[in-house]
């Protein structure tokens, strides 16, 4: 082909051959000079001819479109334009743009470079629906173009297009250009890093012109608490008179607020602050949930979700104790509340109900709508078999999800107004086919596989919080046979992922674990996905049949958890890491839960093999979620478990590698390095352990996590000191002349917050009791002092009993400090989680291992009433979260100054 025969009519018949076939992509770019000069058509500089101006717009305009129908489909024929630097052909005939310029040929180039950039973004991921396969060929050449298209001087190009020319007398034309900015928007903006450059960027001539005003002297402004420009325009736009029947431009709109606002506390902010002419963006935004059209109504409901959820308040249920809501979800809508904020709208609207309960109740209730199975009578007047198509459906269970995920009060406020029924009955009525599991993902269409992943990650964010959902789930709708055949899909990562979700949310309860999971055989399924096992075969006497009772029958008969060592290195047999990683990390998480303490699959996982399994996703992979969920699990099985078992699985781990994991690069890493060390040493058969493998050096290992930044590694260290201090008197003389520990100890009880300082005023309390002439010691590390400031400042108004009842069951241990706090921590069950179900260590005297600090003191227990922050007590100076800590630095302090007369 030459260059005189690349012409209107060629290109389009090229357009039209290449609409909706793949391979006719792949065989059009395989014409190397075709593509080379398709892109240089792009740019009048680079036509092949020079006819009249209409002729070369003409061509112009039908390679835009060409290029933005190879965009779509066809991965190879998305590279091969990406190498020949489509992108910029782009963006720099875009930026050369004049107002002469026909809307036809602008209208063209901004729709063609956002097919170009959101191919590029699906490619990158993450994904904005769901879970797509992570198997590009071209994600490091996207991802590297991806990142371009947020930079300054790119930014610079498209987004001014949001704001539609004047001059242009056809309102569709000029709307299609802004319409196509906002999609590019909406489908590109995916991670925070890239939110952030949308919504901090401001035009050119605003920055020149902030630039030339500002003297040196004078104070720089806070651009933050400014409206940003892309909020103003994008909120102009939707409530624009002249546009508002412009389904297509509102739809985008919406969709790009909601893109911008997710996890975006200055956009979602500004969504809630703007002012102006008209009525609010949130009143304008409720409305269009009542739209004829559904997509407008999904991305209405995506925005106001979005943005509630990245507000900087949670939003929680007037009632102080959710498990308290009644087992049928069908009673009413509980009412909800939010703490005044700045950023907040009126703190009443209709009927007196709060602008965010109005919010909420709006967006489930049109969930609640699009995801019923039964095809109800559209009042909307939308078309009914758009409502209850499976993509809008998909749509509809991904916003619950989004709306409730990790927030107690949100899961029951959809749970009470009726959600999870509708999940359920969605989840049965998509799996309800009388076929074998391996004929599922093989004849039906990727709508209803998305729309199975999508029911099975609301179910699990509606459950993820709640005793009360979890059994609902199992005892009443029971769902758990659906789960399992949704874990053998092989097609369909999603749906395989969501079903793992499904098994941690559920594994959970205690009363699950112990009886559901089991008895379904959830349990041994995600352990097989943990060993890279096919679920259709049975293997092993843990394994035999699908009974219940014939499974509680075999985990009776084995009452220890001990397993045999075959050796403390990975087996060269063992199975590859061919499962996604991602669905692999979401059945390890599953599989944290299962090991506690409680499970009766504790004993036959370690019997199955899962330790070597473990270690070997520790050493082969390098995907920090893999590893980190591994260590979790790791945790789990070592607390308050048979020294003989400790031993056992320290022999696979290794001492020498848990000393590097106290050490790791990653600190949720060094985290769980600490936490596995404490709960190594809850007993004193763990404590001589300890010390018997890894010595003195193990104490500067726990100077260096106490000295650490991030809180919950100072946490863990400074638990498992308080552990250790637990030992013989040899012991705990290491501990007191180690060189810097006690003055590193001083620093966590006057420089940490109330979480850290209560460990750390235990281990002193214990070293202090086995020998108070251990005073000098303390004093000179500042111990002393430091105590004394802590019991003056908090006064003797606060009401507790003085130093002297140490008597009276105030002990050194931190048991004995367990007693008085009002909310004991809870079992860690899963990353990122915690369950209500409060689990001390032995009785003498260590706490058993648990989470994060943020979990572990803020989600202590699930159902507990929201505090805002650490509100001191109505009778008292002292925050309720220090009134243990006060009452044990009493102690300590009574026995270093007269321990003595009670020795």
């Amino acid at each position: 082909m030459t260059i005189s025969a690349l012409t209107v009519d060629r290109l389009k018949k090229a357009k039209n051959s290449v609409i909706g076939n793949p391979l006719a992509k792949v065989q059009l770019v395989q014409d190397q000079v075709f593509v080379a000069q398709l892109i240089s058509c792009l740019n009048p500089e680079s036509l092949p001819f020079s006819g009249a101006k209409g002729a070369q717009e003409s061509l112009r305009i039908e390679a835009a479109h060409v290029v933005a129908s190879l965009s779509y489909g066809s991965e190879e024929a998305l590279g091969v334009l990406l190498r020949g630097n489509a992108h910029h052909a782009f963006f720099y005939a875009i930026s050369r743009l004049t107002e002469t310029d026909p809307p036809a040929l602008r209208a063209a180039f901004s729709r063609a470079l956002r097919a170009f950039i959101s191919s590029l973004a699906d490619n990158v991921g993450p994904s904005l629906w769901g879970l797509k396969p992570e198997t590009s060929s071209i994600r490091s050449e996207a991802e590297e173009a991806l990142s371009q298209h947020f930079q300054h001087e790119f930014l610079d190009i498209y987004l001014p297009l949001l704001v539609p020319p004047t001059s242009t007398p056809n309102l569709s034309v000029a709307s299609a250009v802004a319409t196509s900015t906002a999609q590019m928007i909406a489908c590109t903006t995916r991670t925070a890093a890239q939110r952030q450059a949308v919504t901090e960027w401001r035009p050119a001539t605003d920055r020149h012109a902030e630039i030339k005003s500002r003297r040196g002297w004078e104070k720089t402004s806070n651009g933050s608490a400014s409206v940003p420009w892309v909020a103003r325009q994008l909120l102009s736009l939707l409530r624009d008179r002249e546009r508002e029947r412009d389904s297509r431009l509102i739809e985008s709109v919406l969709s790009a607020l909601a893109a911008l606002s997710k996890e975006n506390p200055a956009m979602a902010n500004s969504i809630l602050k703007a002012s102006g002419d008209g009525p609010h963006p949130i009143t304008t935004i409720i409305n269009f949930t009542k739209s004829r059209s559904i997509d407008i109504q999904l991305a209405a409901c995506l925005c106001l979700t979005n943005t509630l959820r990245a507000t900087s308040h949670s939003i929680h249920p007037s009632h102080s104790h959710p498990s308290s809501h009644p087992p049928n979800a069908s009673h009413g809508a509980s009412t909800l509340h939010r703490a005044p904020s700045h950023g907040s709208l009126h703190p009443t609207s209709m009927h007196g109900a709060s602008v965010e309960e109005n919010c909420i109740r709006t967006i489930i209730n049109v969930i609640n709508r699009l995801i019923s199975s039964s095809p109800a009578t559209d009042l909307l007047g939308a078309s009914t078999s758009t409502m209850n198509s499976p993509q809008t459906k998909a749509k509809a269970c991904f916003i619950l999800h989004y709306l409730v995920h990790d927030d107690p009060s949100l899961c029951h406020a959809a749970f009470d107004r009726g959600c999870l029924e509708h999940v359920g009955s969605l989840i049965k009525e998509i799996s309800s086919r009388e076929s074998s599991t391996s004929e599922w993902d093989e004849d039906e269409p990727e709508s209803v596989l998305q729309l199975r992943e999508a029911s099975l990650t609301a179910l699990a964010s509606l459950a993820l919080r709640s005793d009360d959902i979890r059994r609902r789930v199992t005892d009443e709708l029971r769902l758990l046979p659906f789960i399992s055949r949704a874990l053998r899909v092989k097609k369909h990562i999603g749906t395989r992922y969501a079903a793992c979700q499904c098994v941690r949310a559920l594994s959970r309860a205690v009363l699950v674990l112990r009886t559901g999971i089991v008895d379904s055989g959830l349990g041994m399924d995600v352990l097989r996905i943990v060993l890279g096992k096919d679920l259709n075969e049975k293997s092993g006497s843990a394994l035999k049949g699908r009974d219940g009772k014939q499974r509680e029958s075999n985990i009776t008969e084995k009452t220890d958890d001990a397993m045999d060592v075959v050796d403390s290195t990975v087996d060269p047999k063992i199975i590859p890491l061919n499962e996604d990683r991602r669905v692999l990390s979401a059945a390890l998480s599953a599989v944290c839960n299962i090991v506690n303490d409680f499970s009766p699959l504790r004993p036959i996982y370690l019997e199955e093999k899962l330790m070597p399994r473990l270690v070997y996703i520790l050493r082969q992979s390098d995907d920090s979620a893999l590893r980190l969920n591994a260590l979790w699990a790791v945790k789990n099985l070592v607390r308050k478990t048979s020294t003989e078992t400790k031993r056992d699985i320290m022999n696979h781990l290794g001492w020498h590698e848990l000393l590097q994991l106290l050490e790791d690069p990653v600190e949720d890493i060094q985290e769980q390095g600490f936490n596995i060390l404490r709960n190594l040493a809850e007993n004193e058969e763990g404590i001589a352990m300890v010390f018997r493998e890894l010595g003195i050096q193990i104490l500067g290992k726990l100077i260096n996590g106490m000295k650490s930044h991030n809180d919950d590694v100072v946490l863990q260290s400074t638990f498992a000191l308080a552990n250790l201090s637990n030992g013989t008197p040899d012991q705990q003389d290491l501990i007191v002349k180690f060189p810097q520990l006690l003055p590193t100890l001083q620093c966590c009880l006057s420089e940490s917050n109330a979480s850290i300082r209560r460990p750390a005023v235990s281990c002193v309390l214990t070293l202090t009791k086995k020998n108070p002439r251990r005073r000098k010691d303390m004093a000179e590390a500042g111990i002393v002092g430091t105590l004394k400031r802590i019991c003056e400042w908090s006064g003797h108004a606060a009401g507790l009993p003085h130093a002297g009842h140490h008597g009276h069951g105030h002990s050194a241990s931190i048991s004995g400090l367990a007693s008085l706090h009002p909310n004991p921590p809870s079992v860690a069950l899963a990353p990122g989680g915690w369950a209500g179900h409060p689990s001390w260590g032995p009785g003498f005297g260590s706490w058993g291992g648990t989470g994060t600090l943020h979990h572990h003191y803020h989600n202590t227990t699930v159902h507990q009433a929201h505090i805002t922050g650490h509100q001191a007590s109505s009778h008292s100076m002292v925050p309720d979260d220090d009134r243990d800590v006060v009452q044990t630095a009493r102690v300590a302090l009574d026995w270093l100054e007269s321990g003595d007369t009670y020795t």
